[in-house]
């Protein structure tokens, strides 16, 4: 079976373009946050502060760690842009 497929390179670069902004902005923005979060240590002790700063961290970082990996998008992207251009 021979199959083609159209593939509008510019789209494709301009997309990853714009994913690593957006994963560019989200880390910069969760590190704020969880910069604010632990400011509140000075302020919130007990059980429920050690609670919520351990869970909030762990979900950070877990958060962080997917945008990371998005980053693995943008490369992918760039690289069928590369192949179809040669091909």
């Amino acid at each position: 079976m021979d199959t083609s497929v159209y593939v509008d390179t510019a789209a494709l670069e301009g997309w990853s373009s714009r994913m690593a902004s957006i994963n560019d902005a989200a880390i910069s923005n969760l590190d704020t946050f969880i910069s604010k979060a632990n400011e509140l240590e000075s302020s919130f002790e007990g059980n429920s502060a050690s609670a919520f700063l351990s869970s909030t961290n762990s979900f950070i970082q877990l958060a962080k760690g997917g945008h990371e990996k998005m980053s693995n998008v943008e490369n992918f992207l760039i690289e069928v842009v590369n192949t179809m251009e040669s091909e």
